[in-house]
C-alpha cells in the first residue's frame, strides 16, 4: 500500500515540477565537471541521482583498492571494473543532464 502511495505520489510531483532551462544547464555542467549525480540530484530527479552518486563511488573506491593492491597483481580485475563503473556513471550522467535540458522550459 505504502509503496503504491510513494511511486503515484512521485510521479505526480515529477510530472509537475519542470526543470528551467538554467538550473538544466547548471545541473549538466556539475554531471560532467563535478562528480557524476551531483546535478541530476540538484534538478529534481533525486533517485537517479543518488543512483548514479552510490554507483561512481563504489567505482572510486574499486579503483582505490584495486590500485592499492595492483602490486600483488590481484587488484587488476578491481582496477578495471571500477574504471568501467566510474566511465558508465559519467556518462549515465552526462545523458540525464542532456535530457534535462531537453526537457527544460524554455
Amino acid at each position: 500500500m505504502f509503496r503504491i502511495f510513494f511511486k503515484e505520489c512521485c510521479i505526480k510531483r515529477a510530472m509537475a515540477k519542470k526543470t528551467s532551462q538554467t538550473i538544466a544547464i547548471i545541473a549538466l555542467l556539475l554531471n560532467i565537471l563535478v562528480i557524476p549525480g551531483l546535478g541530476t540530484i540538484i534538478a529534481g530527479k533525486v533517485m537517479t541521482g543518488i543512483l548514479q552518486l552510490v554507483f561512481f563511488i563504489v567505482g572510486l573506491l574499486l579503483v582505490v583498492g584495486g590500485a592499492i593492491f595492483a602490486v600483488l597483481l590481484i587488484g587488476i580485475p578491481f582496477l578495471i571494473a571500477g574504471l568501467i563503473l566510474m566511465f558508465t556513471m559519467w556518462v549515465w550522467s552526462i545523458v540525464s543532464g542532456v535530457r534535462l535540458i531537453t526537457a527544460a522550459e524554455k
